[in-house]
Order: structure tokens, then C-alpha cells, then sequence
């Protein structure tokens, strides 16, 4: 699932659970949909930021004898395939800012940009950087990861030059996830220490929250989720020293001040995305308000 919050659109394949129509582009506002039926097996990895494009990916073919996914790149105006391939076990991919590129993670080799236009791979960057767990920022065309197994290290991918750069938190641990703030001044670094840090664009640390301090286990594998006028942060650990299911940690985006604890139960399903004002969707569909704690009856579609 990816939801658009500016143009309150969301992007929800078979992966949803609670979704019953494939893969398919719901209008929050107008609560219509529109299905593609081409593709309704298929799961969006990404979308361009002109929205034109979407980066899908399949499930696992086999082709010259061994398991492989197909990415396919649709141009959703003319409803043309404008790049495919199936030559990899292919993880995740994203769009550059102009939708002109595309950064591939996948199985057993360094992660790498190809242009879709001349369709060639134009860089390469180091096989420890995981995709996955890192984020866009539009402004800058950079994407920015982690380096796994390597301590306070990520790295910045630039999709014009195709450089990749290195850098190092004042920190002892290794970052496991990076995301921007939604106003994209700062960022936000989780680390297998357990802690949550914010820095400035110049990475210099603001704050830090201690999960540890709480006896919260493995926040450091949560998303981290924002609020939508981002002044709210949620992160969630998979056990606390209270309840055994888990719970969701809200957080204080100005000063990591932990500001809620909700418990999480048996059947009410782990959050899975950002959703609009203070809520979050979780993977039964339903959504978690963090202020109030309250889970809706109801499904978002």
C-alpha cells in the first residue's frame, strides 16, 4: 500500500488483505476506485512522483531455471508497458524525481540504476545498502539508505550523477532505517540499538529516543510513521515488558519525548502505512488513531 496524502489517492494491491480488487488506485475523496485488471495479481513497488508511472512487481516466476520477479513500468496515460524485465529476483525498485530512472535492489548483487530510456544500467552502488529501508528526497533527486552490518553508516544516491556518497552519525550503532520528516528538514535515523535519532540536513543529532528506557524489544525493526502535519511520530515494538503483543510508541517530533503507549491485542493487526490527520493503517485495514488509542470498526475501502 502507498498513500498519497497530498491528493488523498492510495495504492493498494493483493498485499492488503482487506482489499478484494487486486491492484488498484482508490480516490479517498470521491471513495471510487479504479481497478487493472491487467495487472490485478501484481503489486505496486513504486509510483512516480507526477503519478503517471507505476513500478510493479510480480510474484515469483521462474525463467532460465531459476526463481526471478518481473518488474513491468507502466505508463498509466496510455496504458503502454514502457520497460520490463524479468532477469532478476528483483526486491524493490524506485522512481527518480522525473520518473526517467529506476534504483533496483535485488538478490545476490549490488543494487543498481537503470535508465529507461536507453535502457542500460548507469550505476552502481555498494552491495550493503539496503534499499528497502531508506528514503526519496524529491527535492535533492537523492535517495538515502542505510549500510547494513556497518555502524552509523548510510548513503546518499544521487539519480543525476549517479554517485554515491557515505556518512556517519555520532552514533555506535547500526542504522536500520532512515525517513525524512514530511517537511523534509529533518531526518530520521532508527538504529539496532533501539533508538530512534533526528538530525538536521547536515545530520547533526537533535534528539534521541531510548526505547530501551521503556523496555520496548526490537523498535529498531518498526516502519517509522508520521502524522500528517507531521508533528507525530509512531513506532512500534514487537513486545514490551507490559503486554506480550506488542505496542505503539508515540512520539514527539519536536523533542523525541515519548508521549503515548497503546497495547497492542490479540487479532488488531500491526500497522502497515501512513494514513491522513493523526491515523494509521493497520493490516487488517483498519486504522489506529494516535491520539485517542482508538482502532475503527471499519475498513478504509
Amino acid at each position: 500500500m502507498i498513500i498519497n496524502r497530498k491528493d488523498k489517492i492510495g495504492y493498494l494491491d493483493k498485499d492488503d488483505l482487506f482489499n478484494p480488487f487486486g491492484l488498484i488506485e482508490y480516490d479517498f475523496q470521491a471513495q471510487t476506485k479504479k481497478e487493472f485488471s491487467q495487472f490485478k495479481d501484481w503489486k505496486f513497488s513504486d509510483i512516480s512522483a507526477d503519478k503517471r508511472y507505476f513500478a510493479l512487481i510480480s510474484d515469483w516466476i521462474t525463467f532460465r531455471g531459476t526463481n526471478k520477479t518481473e518488474i513491468v513500468i507502466l505508463d498509466t496515460v496510455t496504458e503502454d508497458i514502457i520497460f520490463s524485465t524479468k532477469d532478476y529476483m528483483t526486491y524493490t525498485v524506485k522512481f527518480s524525481a522525473d520518473g526517467t530512472k529506476l534504483l533496483f535492489d535485488v538478490k545476490g548483487l549490488k543494487p543498481f540504476c537503470i535508465d529507461l530510456l536507453s535502457k542500460t544500467i548507469v550505476a552502481k552502488i555498494p552491495k550493503s545498502v539496503r534499499i528497502f529501508n531508506g528514503d526519496f528526497d524529491l527535492e535533492t533527486d537523492n535517495f538515502y539508505a542505510p549500510v547494513e552490518k556497518k555502524k552509523n553508516t548510510f548513503c546518499v544516491f544521487n539519480f543525476q550523477d549517479g554517485n554515491t556518497q557515505e556518512y556517519a552519525l555520532k552514533i555506535s550503532a547500526c542504522i536500520h532505517r532512515v525517513r525524512f520528516s514530511n517537511d523534509r528538514q529533518k531526518v530520521y535515523f532508527l538504529a539496532d540499538d533501539n533508538a530512534l535519532y533526528c538530525t538536521d540536513r547536515d545530520y547533526k543529532i537533535i534528539w534521541k529516543t531510548d526505547f530501551n528506557a521503556v523496555k520496548a524489544k526490537t523498535v529498531w525493526s518498526s516502519a517509522v510513521y508520521c502524522s500528517e502535519n507531521g508533528d507525530m511520530l509512531c513506532l512500534e515494538a514487537a513486545e514490551t515488558a507490559s503486554c506480550k503483543w506488542g505496542a505503539d510508541f508515540v512520539v514527539d517530533a519536536s523533542n523525541g519525548k515519548i508521549l503515548k503507549q497503546f497495547d497492542a491485542y490479540k487479532g488488531r493487526g500491526k500497522l502497515k502505512s501512513d494514513y491522513f490527520g493523526n491515523k494509521f493503517v493497520t493490516f487488517k485495514g483498519t486504522t489506529l488513531d494516535i491520539e485517542t488509542g482508538e482502532v475503527s470498526e471499519n475498513i478504509i475501502i
